[in-house]
């Protein structure tokens, strides 16, 4: 359906919902195009996005994660989604060409096979997963453009969930990103795909204290680096080896310099024993010394993505790193 029955596109959660128990008691015999038919037709702008800057956001874009690989982490509820639909191309930031549109069988196929930001899994999202990036202040389209650009305002998606009714099992829901309602449309119809990963609870967060290591998870087993994050700081603890394979424990103190970017010079420190009583702190005669040694950048993508690019002691290097998990969920720290 393109128009809202009473001429004006829902203010709210709560009126969408109930908008959306009369549009299924309605829809549930009538596919959209049957009830364009019966709406109130009205002249409506569809040129550019409206929002009521009086409905609080349901999608604010600090909700989500955006990487610079085209996906976008739900920091609510760890879904990761591709930003561009199906048929348009992530290219400098931003979605180009058109959205492709496939019935029904099609769009559950477009997952398979893909491999979109070195992932395999991605899906066709079911109808709950998919009204949960419906912005409900904006309408033509119904959804954040900054997280999600480039979608035209009477864009149609389809969900995974076909209809659990007998006299509709040629039907399965969809969502309209007009005023973003769902319903019941024919398989054989044509809307567009947006896909979307599994729940990733560790991607979702925005705090990267914990043990990290070499991705993929065990590839180089034997090392790795400990992060403490406070603020816009990151503490690295890091052990690895030196040049004569003797055990060798790096720090570093990384700021925050872009988003999801921490920079700062790595040292190494030498103390007295570990046994000294009492010990000898730091700046005093025999205390420990701090030596810089070089520099180290770690870059996340997101809360279980990270590249980890140094120079120590002349040699430059770039490693994909991963958290450590022991024990699922592997961190509480959001």
């Amino acid at each position: 359906m393109s128009q809202n029955l009473v001429g004006t596109p829902p203010a709210g959660p709560v009126q969408t919902e109930k908008w959306e128990m009369t549009m299924n008691r309605f829809g549930s015999r009538v596919s959209r195009c049957c009830l364009v038919a019966v709406a109130v037709l009205l002249v409506v702008d569809t040129s550019a996005q409206s929002c009521n800057t009086s409905v609080p956001e349901s999608t604010p874009t600090v909700s989500f994660s955006l990487a610079s690989d085209g996906t976008a982490t739900d920091l609510n509820t760890g879904l990761m989604w591709k930003r561009c639909a199906e048929g348009q191309v992530w290219s400098g930031g931003a979605c180009t060409g058109t959205a492709a549109t496939f019935n029904w069988q099609g769009a559950l196929q477009q997952g398979a096979g893909s491999s979109f930001a070195a992932h395999a899994d991605w899906r066709l999202p079911n109808v709950r997963e998919l009204k949960s990036i419906v912005e409900e202040g904006c309408y033509y389209p119904s959804i954040n453009t900054t997280v999600f650009p480039a979608v035209a305002p009477n864009s149609y998606f389809w969900s995974s969930s076909g209809v659990a009714d007998d006299y509709n099992s040629t039907s399965a829901w969809t969502v309209g990103f007009n005023v973003g309602w769902t319903f019941q449309d024919s398989k054989s119809s044509a809307s567009s795909v947006r896909l979307v990963r599994t729940g990733q609870p560790l991607a979702g967060s925005r705090n990267f204290q914990g043990l990290w290591w070499n991705a993929p998870a065990g590839s180089e087993s034997g090392w790795g680096i400990n992060f403490a994050h406070q603020g816009d700081i990151v503490f690295a603890t890091w052990f690895t080896y030196d040049a004569a394979r003797q055990p060798w424990w790096l720090i570093a103190l990384l700021n925050k310099t872009a988003g999801g970017v921490y920079s700062g010079p790595v040292s190494t420190v030498t103390g007295p024993p570990f046994n000294t009583v009492p010990f000898t702190p730091g700046g005093s005669p025999g205390g420990a010394i701090e030596a810089e040694v070089g520099t180290a950048t770690a870059t996340f993508a997101d809360g279980n993505s990270a590249t980890l690019a140094y120079t120590v002691n002349g040699t430059t290097q770039t490693k994909a790193i991963t958290r450590q998990v022991f024990v699922a969920p592997g961190t509480v720290c959001q």
